[in-house]
């Protein structure tokens, strides 16, 4: 019987391995132990054998993945991955080339076994950790990760401040709605005649009707994501037109017309106002004779035309009026029979004014008689005052008592020829009291011709049943030789006004509050109002400009004719043009300024 042999075993292998297990282990393994490892067996009798056992470690899959980035929401994720392995030792037979396999999986339980697999239109809840297995022909893999981010859409929102008039400034506005202040964008609007802009928030200056239209815009983030959207923008621009069919005779009724709007206000001569379209004037006289003026509304929007009426004088007439004599006369109140009229330390005087420029009435004859005094007074020059001397107008601090004015108008001077006009009786009474009414405080100093703002004050003492409140403008100079009636109300609290659309521009202009039973009348406002008028027709050497510091603003149009000169500041501002007319000049010296803007912006 053979005994069992007991065997000794002695490997060596590659990177010096060796070994005197019968089954040896190499934990680890790495593709630079793949070669030849033999192997000798000894038995108890020494006798031995050798064999030989070729290895080959196979690298693993080297995984690279990537996907498109940035990607926006919307479009298609496309991800890669591939092998970066390569052939690390030509000396052993590793195939210069692998077969691999390929197995994705990832949110919203996607999974492919393509090599470079897409998602069409991803959404936000496609980003995530997307993993990969790569498996060659020798079963051997490898992972790999990659998180995928999804960037959100803008949300864009665009609006502007529409709807706009003609004139006015438009604003294009659009804002994020995700998190506006943690991205960065680009913008690209797009509109009616070819806009484009790649501005934030657009703004178009002094508008007009071709505006109108859709606007598109279209933001874009730093990651490339885009959005659109519109915002609908409305511009209006009424035209505005008024006419009346004259020339009048006196007695004939003025027919006003306008058109272009909804609304309408009419102002004009003799404190006229009307809210109609067509308002009618009756029984016409020389005094409703000048320029009306109509503003027209349409919308949000609104248009100022004027149309001058002609009244033939046929008749012979004289108006009269009580004013506060001195270097500038100032008309208190029309003379009225029977009127009360609170005393004053102020002279009063009254002037008589025939109702035709080209009148016959060549020499007046005015008589004031009251219990205390009588004063009479032949004039043969226009204007005619009944305080006159050497073309000095003065006058009489009234007592209180009941006067009688008396007016007589004859065809020659002296008093002589025929009497053409009277003798006109007026009877007043100048009354005692403490009533005071508080310099007028206006709401707004800066307005444009046709605005509207509020005049308050305070009153004291009682006033008669029936009593109104009567706001009145200077001339643009502060004197209230003419003064122009702009609003009335029962309480001086809260009188509501609106500049005439034919007020003059300038920035001297005072305010007055009158009474009417009895009268009195306030001091003047402390401020003055700056007043802005459609247009401004500048001509040399009425309107030249010498070493003064100016700024004329006009709400439509600036037409020029004159001179700058001698280092003064000028500045001209409208909102539809500024002309520099033939004739006009600015010295090196001058500062000029000519800007388009909307001077009534509040």
């Amino acid at each position: 019987e053979i005994p069992p042999f007991v065997m000794k075993y002695a490997w060596s292998g590659p990177e010096g391995f060796e070994s005197v297990l019968k089954e040896p282990i190499i934990t680890g393994a790495q593709v630079i132990m793949s070669g030849t490892y033999s192997v000798t067996l000894t038995d108890q009798y020494t006798c031995s054998t050798f064999t030989t056992l070729p290895v080959t470690v196979h690298s693993l899959p080297i995984p690279d993945v990537s996907y498109n980035d940035p990607l926006c929401e919307g479009k298609d994720l496309k991800l890669f991955a591939k092998d970066l392995r390569t052939n690390p030792n030509p000396a052993v037979a590793i195939p210069p080339s692998f077969t691999i396999g390929y197995d994705w999986s990832g949110p919203e339980s996607f999974s492919s076994i393509l090599q470079n697999p897409e998602r069409v239109k991803v959404t936000s809840e496609m980003g995530g950790n997307y993993s990969v297995t790569l498996t060659d022909q020798y079963t051997c893999s490898a992972n790999a990760y990659i998180n995928v981010i999804v960037h959100s859409l803008p949300h864009p929102e665009a609006s502007s401040n529409s709807p706009v008039c003609s004139a006015e400034t438009l604003n294009l506005y659009v804002e994020d709605g995700r998190n506006p202040d943690a991205i960065s964008y680009t913008y690209a609007w797009t509109g009616p005649n070819d806009y484009s802009s790649n501005l934030h928030n657009p703004i178009f200056n002094s508008v007009d009707i071709s505006l109108t239209g859709t606007y598109n815009i279209t933001m874009t983030d730093n990651f490339g994501c885009s959005a659109s959207t519109f915002t609908e923008v409305v511009n209006h621009h009424p035209v505005a037109t008024a006419l009346n069919y004259g020339p009048y005779s006196e007695k004939e009724n003025i027919n006003l017309l306008a058109t272009g709007g909804t609304r309408f206000q009419w102002t004009g001569p003799n404190g006229f106002t009307s809210n109609l379209v067509d308002p009618i004037i009756p029984d016409s006289k020389i005094q409703n004779a000048g320029v009306y003026s109509v503003t027209v509304t349409f919308e949000y929007c609104t248009a100022t035309a004027t149309t001058s009426v002609n009244v033939a004088c046929n008749s012979i007439a004289m108006s009269y009026y009580l004013l506060y004599s001195g270097e500038h006369p100032e008309i208190i109140t029309p003379m009225a029979d029977l009127m009360k009229v609170q005393k004053t330390n102020r002279p009063m005087t009254i002037l008589a004014i025939p109702s035709c420029e080209n009148t016959p009435i060549e020499s007046v004859r005015l008589q004031l008689s009251g219990i205390l005094n009588i004063r009479y007074h032949e004039d043969n020059l226009l204007p005619y005052y009944l305080h006159e001397s050497g073309n000095n107008i003065t006058g009489d601090i009234l007592p209180s008592t009941r006067y009688a004015f008396i007016a007589s108008g004859f065809s020659l001077d002296n008093n002589l020829g025929n009497l053409l006009v009277g003798p006109e009786t007026y009877r007043f009474d100048v009354v005692d009291g403490d009533r005071t009414i508080s310099f007028p405080s206006p709401s707004k100093t800066s307005l444009c011709a046709g605005n509207s703002f509020t005049i308050t004050s305070d009153s004291t003492g009682e006033y008669l049943p029936g009593n109104i409140f009567q706001a009145f403008l200077s001339d643009e100079n502060g004197y209230f030789g003419n003064p122009v009636l702009i609003g009335k109300s029962e309480n001086p609290a809260s009188i509501n006004c609106t500049i005439p659309n034919f007020i003059n521009g300038g920035n001297n202009y005072k305010i007055m509050i009158r009474s009417s039973s009895p009268i009195v009348t306030s001091q003047y406002s402390v401020e003055n109002l700056n007043i802005a008028p459609s247009a401004y027709n500048l001509v040399s050497p009425k309107d030249d400009y010498s070493t003064i510091t100016r700024s004329l603003k006009a709400i439509y149009t600036i037409n020029a004719k004159n001179k700058i000169t001698s280092a003064a500041r000028i500045e001209y501002k409208a909102s539809y043009h500024i002309l520099l007319e033939p004739g006009f000049q600015a010295d090196n010296s001058s500062v000029f300024l000519a800007q388009i803007e909307n001077t009534c912006l509040e």
